[in-house]
C-alpha cells in the first residue's frame, strides 16, 4: 500500500471509452500507474487491479472522499470540491461500474458515461 506521500493523478480516459468495471484500472496501468483502491484490502469495491492508501483506507464504500478531504478540506464530499468533476475510482463488481463524479452526481455510474463525447474524463491514479 502507499503512504500519505503518494503522487497522485487524474489520468485522461482515452475518447469513446465507456467507464465499465477496468477502465480506470487500464487506463492507470497503461500510463505506468496503480488505480486507486477505494478503501482498504477488505474493501469488497477492492481488489488486486488497484492500490490501497492511506488517505482512502478508511472509507470503504465512499470512494474519493479521502481525495476531496485532502483537496479542498475537512468535510468536503466531491460534488463540492470542483478540481474533482470528472474524476473516476476504480470499483471491484460495482452495480454501476466505475464510480465517478459527475456534476452534483456522486457515484456517478459509469456505464453510463464514455469519455470525450461531452466531457473528458479522467482515472484516479496513484504512482506505482
Amino acid at each position: 500500500s502507499s503512504g500519505i506521500n503518494a503522487e497522485y493523478y487524474g489520468i485522461p480516459v482515452a475518447e469513446g471509452k465507456t467507464l465499465v468495471e477496468g477502465t480506470v484500472a487500464d487506463t492507470c496501468e497503461a500510463a505506468g500507474m496503480r488505480a486507486v483502491c477505494a478503501g482498504d484490502s477488505s474493501c469488497s469495491w477492492s481488489s488486486s487491479r488497484c492500490e490501497v492508501v492511506a488517505w482512502e483506507s478508511k472509507d470503504c464504500g465512499w470512494p474519493m472522499y479521502g481525495f476531496s478531504r485532502k483537496l479542498c478540506g475537512s468535510g468536503i464530499n466531491p460534488t463540492k470540491c470542483p478540481q474533482m468533476n470528472g474524476l473516476f475510482n476504480y470499483m471491484n463488481n460495482w452495480i454501476g461500474k466505475e464510480c465517478g463524479v459527475v456534476g452534483s452526481s456522486w457515484c456517478a455510474n459509469g456505464n453510463s458515461y464514455a469519455s470525450g463525447k461531452t466531457a473528458t474524463y479522467y482515472a484516479y491514479c496513484v504512482e506505482n
